[in-house]
């Protein structure tokens, strides 16, 4: 993984103020920091992205983390132990953990996270939307111990120690597939589907991560069309994935930007039909185009004729 801070880097009496500064920075939220171990506090930090998730590794020696406020609430970390002790625990519960095991950490509690023993743990964040199709019930198994003797939560934690020790070197196609296959492990930890379905009838397919995130992309564009500042950046941050990412989401067919003018012209020519007294240069500035000429031109590249004449 990228490190992304360590300790050693500053004197010893610096060291918590220089973590406590490290985790606001990673998690968005304000922390406090103190150490419980015997010798000198270490720390240190590691991130990569995989497609649809971020992966977080932190290392080091016994401390108490409190985090105060929501952090980001539209994302959801799946905490896997992989060496040591720590307790997680919130105003309502609490969950101690050992190597192995797995936690779902709420995204808009104030949490505490006591890390008992020198420790390695990896945070696995994935965007909430995306969850809440892997795992629709997610919410009732937050800070919770997820068993790390289960065959899922085994597989996620092998799969997480491979990621962390390996995953830069898989290139960019080799995490996103990595990813995928994360998040498939995180679906089964969710255990069997409770849908009913007809004597006969096939199991629905399953959807994969990728298809997932297109769909969640093309909703939010539906819902913003109007607005004339929509953009790559603002619809990856709105999924929380790069915009690189977003790219290879559409790499099967018109790119993002063309898949929105496409979405725009087609929204005006269903305007277009009933617009009454309205004028074509109305209907294009409501739909997003800051051109009437451009939408002009645009138009009649796509349908053959000029808005007027629609």
């Amino acid at each position: 993984m990228v490190p992304r801070y360590h300790t050693l880097q500053v004197e010893p009496d610096d060291r918590v103020d220089y973590w406590r500064g490290a985790m606001i920075n990673s998690l968005s939220a304000e922390c406090s920091i103190e150490p419980t171990g015997d010798g000198p506090f270490d720390a240190a930090m590691a991130g990569l992205d995989c497609g649809p998730l971020q992966l977080l590794q932190v290392s080091g020696t016994p401390f108490w983390i409190d985090r105060h406020g929501p952090g980001r609430p539209d994302w959801v970390s799946l905490l896997v132990q992989l060496e040591g002790q720590s307790m997680v625990a919130d105003r309502r519960s609490q969950a101690q953990l050992g190597p192995g095991d797995l936690c779902l950490v709420a995204p808009d509690r104030d949490i505490c996270v006591h890390r008992q023993t020198n420790f390695r743990q990896v945070l696995i964040d994935l965007p909430a939307g995306v969850l809440n199709e892997a795992w629709p019930d997610w919410t009732h198994h937050l800070m919770q111990r997820l068993d790390g003797a289960r065959p899922a939560a085994q597989a996620a934690a092998a799969l997480t120690r491979f990621i962390a020790g390996h995953g830069q070197q898989l290139g960019d196609d080799g995490r996103e597939a990595i990813g995928e296959a994360a998040l498939r492990l995180i679906e089964k930890l969710a255990g069997p589907r409770r849908r009913g379905r007809a004597p006969g009838e096939a199991s629905a397919p399953a959807v994969s991560a990728a298809l997932r995130q297109r769909r969640r992309a093309e909703a939010f564009i539906r819902e913003n069309l109007h607005d004339s500042q929509l953009d790559v950046a603002r619809i990856a941050a709105h999924l929380g994935v790069s915009t690189r990412y977003l790219h290879r989401l559409f790499a099967d067919g018109p790119q993002v930007m063309q898949w929105v003018l496409g979405q725009r012209l087609q929204a005006c020519r269903e305007e277009l039909a009933h617009r009454g007294t309205r004028s074509v240069a109305d209907i294009a500035w409501a739909w997003g185009f800051a051109s009437p000429a451009h939408f002009s031109r645009a138009f009649k590249k796509r349908f053959g004729v000029p808005p007027s004449a629609a």
